[in-house]
């Protein structure tokens, strides 16, 4: 039996089916027009979907004429040819001896790793075999999904200037449509801070080139991760440029006065460590808002300002700056966390040291959850519910980062959390940038993070390291850079490690 039914006594059918791509994992439309010697528009069509997923091609009947089992369809994947009736590979769930409406073709195969190369499309052919004339053709792209992650680790994070660290990177896959992923290259540039000295992948995974800190690995099997050792020597730290650091801090309420005694006191021995805050040299701005209040509200404690160990400068010496903190009063009342962002970010942005080629850092501390909506043109807010606070809390997030243009290679957002109140998963989600954020410790690790810590008595000691870190530490980051399969993940494919240096 031919497909159409418009005229028996036709002899042939005249006419050719449209060339169309088929889009991974979209279904596109391919439309067989069936045409009678009476003229030029069509009588009758079938309507097919086609895609693939995972290691399936799948073709869905979707509406016009049925087909015969007998109609032969020809797959061609990689430079092999698969051929065989529609009866071969049809779920004939009508059980009608036809490919009807609804019904599914499914034609299952491999991938070849070593030759993935070769998986670019899969090419169709369907002929219909009473007129001897194709009534499908067309190609279905591939794109194969294996999903890479990778890991930095150091030997020692606190070494000495001088001292030889080992770094291990590992690059594992952890599969998907193929047994493994193809031909992964990722970057670790190494920081001027530390001197290269040699590299090897014990695991055989190709080479390291340390000028332009490319490894390219090669195809990677599930189960048998690549790696890579580099030796190198720890440098002289080098003095970075300005870091504008923005601590906003939470005055509400639910902070006793002992605990904020103990928040104020913490920050304040922290300024007073010149191991910790580099005073010395200058590169240290500081601006410090607080928010809450009955109205509520947020307020200035400390404008920005360079941090210096020049006893004459009125505005920037840090003793001065550490004994302003220690007497700063407690707002009180509700927690309008937006409010704090807000003003937080316009005096990073109006102050004239501001430029978007520095490192902008911003830190909130805070104990529970936003209960307040922001008021335009205020930095105020009015009481609301801890779901309304959010959000207006996550616009305020917004309004940060566009503001300041921040940039994800440098720039971040970040939370100390205090207690049980705080919505640890809401923070990492929504707040923290950049995104998505992960669980600190470690401090860095490529995007933005939360540190929570069980009680205030823990307070000073997360702050010292969390500033010795920002201003001491040297990042070394590891990231994805190319695959010939395609990964699904981004959340696994850039790592950093943090070393800080302990003189």
């Amino acid at each position: 039996m031919k497909i159409t039914k418009a005229n028996r006594a036709v002899a042939e059918i005249l006419g050719t089916m449209l060339l169309l791509t088929i889009a991974v994992l979209a279904l596109s439309v391919i439309y067989f027009y069936v045409l009678s010697d009476d003229g030029p528009s069509p009588e009758t069509y079938v309507k097919i979907t086609g895609s693939v997923i995972g290691s399936n091609v799948i073709f869905e009947h979707q509406g016009g004429e049925s087909l015969e089992l007998n109609t032969k369809i020809s797959i061609k994947i990689a430079g092999i040819e698969y051929s065989g009736m529609v009866s071969n590979w049809l779920n004939d769930e009508n059980n009608n001896d036809e490919w009807n409406l609804g019904e599914r073709m499914t034609f299952p195969f491999e991938y070849n790793l070593s030759r993935l190369g070769q998986y670019r499309n899969v090419d169709v052919t369907a002929v219909d075999d009473e007129s001897n004339s194709i009534v499908l053709t067309g190609p279905i792209e591939l794109n194969p999904i294996s999903d890479a992650g990778m890991t930095i680790t150091v030997d020692n994070p606190n070494p000495n200037v001088g001292d030889m660290i080992h770094i291990t990177i590992t690059v594992t896959s952890y599969g998907g449509d193929v047994n493994g992923s193809g031909n992964v290259s990722v970057r670790c540039l190494l920081p001027e801070e530390l001197f290269y000295v040699d590299s090897s992948s014990p695991t055989g995974h190709g080479s390291y080139n340390n000028e332009t800190g490319i490894w390219s690995t090669g195809d990677v099997l599930v189960g048998y991760p690549a790696l890579l050792y580099i030796n190198a020597t720890v440098l002289e730290a080098v003095v970075q440029d300005i870091i504008q650091l923005a601590v906003i801090l939470d005055g509400s309420t639910s902070i006793s006065s002992a605990d904020w005694t103990i928040m104020k006191d913490g920050l304040s021995e922290a300024i007073k460590n010149e191991d910790i805050f580099p005073y010395e040299d200058g590169r240290a701005e500081l601006t410090l808002i607080q928010f809450g209040g009955w109205s509520p509200l947020a307020q200035v404690e400390i404008s920005p300002v360079i941090i210096t160990d020049d006893e004459f400068d009125p505005e920037g010496y840090y003793l001065d700056i550490a004994n302003h903190i220690q007497n700063i009063g407690q707002i009180g009342g509700y927690t309008p966390m937006g409010c704090g962002i807000r003003l937080a970010t316009d005096q990073l942005h109006d102050n004239g040291n501001f430029s978007i080629d520095k490192r902008q850092i911003i830190l909130l501390v805070t104990d529970g959850e936003p209960n307040c909506v922001w008021i335009p043109g205020t930095y105020s807010a009015s009481s609301g519910s801890v779901s309304q606070g959010k959000t207006s809390a996550e616009e305020a997030r917004t309004y940060l980062i566009d503001n300041l243009e921040m940039n994800d290679e440098n720039d971040e957002f970040d939370s100390l959390a205090v207690g049980s109140g705080p919505d640890i998963p809401w923070l990492n989600n929504s707040i923290v940038w950049p995104e998505p954020g992960y669980i600190a410790p470690p401090y860095d690790n490529g995007t933005g993070w939360v540190s929570q810590v069980e009680t205030w008595d823990e307070f000073s000691d997360a702050i010292e390291v969390i500033l010795d870190i920002i201003f001491s530490g040297i990042t070394n980051s590891v990231e994805l850079i190319g695959s010939t399969t395609l990964d699904p993940n981004d959340n696994n494919n850039y790592a950093a490690v943090i070393i800080v240096p302990t003189d």
